[in-house]
């Protein structure tokens, strides 16, 4: 199903944050469950506190990760299981960082929540509509049958958020520049990757090829140079 223009717009905006908008929401269900039942039971409302705080914590580690681009922590997070403050988390943080591997997790969760919690297998499909808009899909559809295509042929950074710089914990194993087909060597040569693919390129060489033809050779996407971030390897 297509995403409406006016979802489209909202969603795609830089500012827009699922992972703020759930928080904000688990914490208001929480305060007002608080408030009511300390109104109507006196004390009882203080069991509340607990899980408020979980929730609290969990929100204030995931921002942090998400701060410091801690991707590969938050995919590992993701995966912990349904329902999981961390993992709901996580992967509203990966939609948001616009991280490509977070469309599938999603697409995984959203088969097991089906049966089990049918509330939030409807907040992982909006989560899915959010990515695709980010990404500049017409539709969650669309973006899970693209993203498919096998493009990753080049060393390769799986998945990108939208940074000037992306650091590697380490360097690939004979990465190659996806325009000349030789080997990056990322001590002398300007690493770049496409933020849609994650393939990598020499930045001089991506340059005039984004001039002559303006789309990424490998996934085809339109892109320009200044979307492309600096691959760099962690010292």
């Amino acid at each position: 199903m297509s995403i409406s223009k006016l979802e489209f717009r909202r969603y795609s905006d830089p500012d827009f944050s699922l992972l703020d908008q759930e928080w904000r929401k688990i914490k208001t269900r929480l305060i007002v469950g608080i408030i009511l039942l300390n109104i109507f039971l006196f004390l009882s409302g203080f069991a509340l506190l607990i899980p408020y705080i979980m929730a609290m914590r969990s929100y204030e580690y995931i921002k942090m990760l998400q701060e410091r681009e801690r991707v590969d922590k938050l995919i590992e997070l993701a995966k912990i299981r349904v329902g999981d403050y961390n993992a709901r988390f996580a992967i509203f943080a990966l939609v948001d960082m616009k991280v490509k591997d977070a469309a599938f997790i999603l697409n995984d969760l959203q088969e097991e929540a089906v049966y089990i919690f049918t509330n939030f297998s409807k907040k992982l499909q909006k989560a899915l509509d959010v990515l695709a808009a980010k990404l500049d899909y017409n539709s969650a559809e669309e973006m899970l049958r693209l993203l498919e295509k096998p493009t990753q042929r080049y060393g390769i950074v799986p998945s990108i958020p939208i940074t000037s710089v992306y650091y590697l914990d380490d360097e690939p194993i004979k990465a190659k520049c996806m325009i000349s087909d030789l080997l990056l060597d990322f001590n002398d040569d300007n690493v770049v990757a496409c933020p849609s693919c994650g393939n990598l390129a020499k930045r001089e060489l991506l340059i005039e090829w984004l001039e002559e033809n303006g789309s990424c050779k490998i996934c085809e996407r339109k892109i320009s140079m200044r979307e492309c971030p600096i691959v760099k390897v962690r010292e």
